[in-house]
């Protein structure tokens, strides 16, 4: 659960915290003080077509800003846990690096990864995603949870299911979180050929008959991730559960085609299962 003291912040722990209880999982939260903010004016400074040589205090000044709000970010989340997490275990850490590049380090040591659907400087960006969490979402192989700002129990779930590999994952992955969850669980294929659509979503139902699961089912035509949007839109859901890659090669190329946009445009939190 990687954490910046944003506006998301707390939406990641609550969400954490939910995922904690009902699983009995340990969270590991993670705070970094991004290196970049006070290393770029000195590379900019030796490497650029204007040299700009900051001086000692400036770098020594922005390094411990930026320790500091980390250091306040990790007392409150250990306030908020301790308080409202019902003894659910955790781990703190604090490192200097790069945002990505310490997550990304962290991933052999981790189910899955939480993350806000935008950082830190979210009033500033003019995309519904941040770069952290879009360059996570192109390299992390275990499941990432992308939430929004305000955290809502996870009671209702749309899994997007193609027969593909990834989905097959991700339909895993889902039917654990429902169980855990007591949460209800609907199927949507997209698919053009009726009897294709109906053997893919028969295949899913068997699956979850182990799970003493009996999901809803929708079949749609058209462009994948607007018949994903279009449902979610349709209210109902509180999350929606969906494979990194579809049948199509170019789509297994493309990170970015469904998956990235429909992170991008859902209402709802998004988990993504490689």
């Amino acid at each position: 659960m990687p954490v910046d003291g944003s506006a998301y912040t707390e939406s990641v722990l609550r969400h954490g915290m939910e995922l904690g209880r009902a699983l009995g999982a340990l969270l590991r939260v993670l705070t970094v003080v991004d290196v970049r903010t006070y290393e770029w004016v000195a590379a900019f400074g030796s490497d650029g077509f204007v040299p700009v040589m900051p001086s000692p205090s400036y770098r020594e000044e922005t390094e411990r800003v930026l320790n500091e709000k980390a250091d306040q970010t990790l007392e409150r989340t250990r306030e908020l846990i301790e308080k409202e997490g019902a003894g659910v275990r955790f781990s703190l850490e604090k490192v200097a690096d790069s945002p990505v590049d310490a997550i990304m380090a962290r991933e052999n040591t981790v189910d899955m990864v939480i993350m806000g659907q935008r950082g830190e400087y979210a009033r500033w960006e003019s995309r519904l995603l941040g770069a952290t969490v879009e360059s996570v979402s192109r390299q992390l192989e275990k499941p990432l949870l992308v939430v929004h700002q305000h955290h809502r129990p996870l009671k209702s779930m749309l899994v997007a299911y193609d027969g593909s590999k990834a989905s097959n994952r991700a339909l895993q992955l889902a039917a654990e979180l429902a169980v855990a969850l007591n949460a209800s669980l609907e199927l949507l294929t997209v698919q053009r050929d009726k009897e294709w659509a109906d053997r893919v979503l028969t295949e899913a139902i068997q699956y979850l008959e182990a799970y003493e699961l009996k999901p809803g089912i929708r079949w749609a035509t058209g462009d994948p991730e607007d018949a994903i949007l279009s449902a979610l839109e349709e209210g109902g859901f509180d999350v929606t559960v969906l494979g990194g890659h579809g049948h199509s090669r170019l789509r297994e190329a493309i990170l970015g085609s469904t998956t990235v946009h429909v992170m991008r445009r859902a209402p709802v939190p998004v988990c993504l299962v490689r």
